[in-house]
């Protein structure tokens, strides 16, 4: 399968001088790169994947925060006030 691809000048200049420095042409140079990047893309974990070893590790043990947390910041603001 054939792909066109349009580089800007500044990139042409730059897989160019990386195939040249390789010993690739720019095809190949070019095919191993998007081999890399979609083998990359195979194993790339998650949001989820990456943080799920922390989440619910350092709660508050209160289970009612997002029910009552006008009240809870509330109770926060008059404390710092008041330790001034």
């Amino acid at each position: 399968m054939t792909i066109t691809v349009r580089l800007d000048p500044d990139l042409e200049r730059e897989l160019k001088n990386a195939a040249q420095q390789e010993g690739l042409t720019q095809s190949e140079l070019t095919r191993v790169c998007l081999k890399d990047f979609l083998a990359r893309r195979k194993t790339r974990k998650t949001a989820w994947e990456l943080g799920k070893h922390l989440f619910g590790r350092f709660g508050s043990g209160r289970g009612d925060l997002s029910v009552s947390k006008r009240a809870v910041l509330r109770a926060k603001v008059h404390a710092k006030k008041g330790r001034r």
